[in-house]
Formats: C-alpha cells, sequence, structure tokens
C-alpha cells in the first residue's frame, strides 16, 4: 500500500476550519447587525397591531355578515383610541 500524505490532509483540515470560522463571523455580523435594526418595543408592538388589524380587516371583507364587520369597527376603534 502506498503512504498517506498527512499534510494534504492537515491543509484541507485547516482550510475547511478556516472557511467555518469565516462563516461563522459573518453570520455573527449579519444577525447582530438585523437585532440593530429591529425598532424599540412600543414601536414594534404598534406595527404588529396594525398588522392583525389589517388581517382581520382582509378576513372581515370576505365573510358575508354585518355582526363581523361592525365587531372588527369597534375593535379596531377601541384599540386604536389608547
Amino acid at each position: 500500500m502506498g503512504e498517506v500524505d498527512t499534510t494534504q490532509i492537515f491543509s484541507i483540515k485547516c482550510f475547511e476550519s478556516g472557511m467555518i470560522h469565516l462563516i461563522i463571523s459573518l453570520l455573527s455580523y449579519f444577525v447582530n447587525w438585523a437585532l440593530q435594526q429591529i425598532p424599540p418595543e412600543a414601536d414594534l408592538g404598534d406595527a404588529l397591531i396594525d398588522l392583525c388589524l389589517s388581517i382581520i380587516a382582509k378576513a372581515v371583507t370576505l365573510t358575508e355578515t354585518d355582526a363581523d364587520d361592525e365587531l372588527y369597527e369597534k375593535v379596531a376603534t377601541a384599540i386604536r383610541s389608547k
């Protein structure tokens, strides 16, 4: 049997280790950047409420009853008046 060139195996392992370190560093940077882009909690809560109200408004328009339309209007008015 032929001998195995361990220097090649070692250099491949070092390359893979370096690439993994680079990828983890980049991912860490992007995650930290994305977390800094999130608005303060109050603004985020307001944005989520607006999103939920728009989803509910769309669902209400798809039904044929008036009761849910009236209920939606009362809930949306109450939430927006806080």
